[in-house]
């Protein structure tokens, strides 16, 4: 009456099932946090990169550009003089909301961008001088500031060494 049995019994098998279910819930507690941390860790460096593009380009744009002016109420715009072959023009750059991977001007460079869906770019000028204007890039994601950076474009005529 002793037969070798091979194989789990039922009450093994679940028990197994058991144990390996609650390790599986264990795990993925901890790897969906660090997901969610390289989520947002990607989303900042997705945002710090396109605020540098974004400066780079209107740093570049107005450069060449002095006597800024801003309209308290349009702080998205700035208003600038600009020496060219036929004299001296005024010129103004309005910004306001845009998507990422929208094209901000001509050639900019900025058009296209993978893996930014979603996040806006905000512009503001402000605390304008003769050769100089302070910028403001706000990037967003829906309604919340995921990256904020704050520059100051110095024109090529202003006195002095460019920072």
């Amino acid at each position: 009456m002793n037969e070798k049995r091979e194989g789990f019994t039922l009450l093994e098998a679940v028990l197994s099932l058991a144990l390996l279910a609650a390790a599986a819930v264990f795990a993925a507690g901890i790897f969906s946090g660090q997901l969610s941390l390289f989520a947002r860790r990607g989303r900042l460096g997705d945002a710090r990169l396109l605020t540098e593009r974004v400066g780079s380009f209107l740093d570049e744009t107005l450069s060449f550009g002095y006597d800024f002016s801003v309209d308290p109420d349009e702080a998205d715009a700035v208003s600038y003089r600009l020496m060219e072959e036929r004299g001296e023009v005024r010129r103004k750059w309005k910004g306001g909301d845009w998507e990422a991977g929208k094209s901000l001007g001509r050639e900019d460079g900025i058009q296209g961008e993978e893996g930014k869906e979603g996040l806006r770019v905000r512009v503001e000028f402000f605390d304008p001088e003769y050769g100089r204007v302070k910028l403001r890039v706000d990037i967003l994601d829906g309604d919340s500031r995921v990256y904020r950076e704050e520059r100051t474009i110095i024109s090529l005529y202003e006195e002095g060494e460019r920072l």
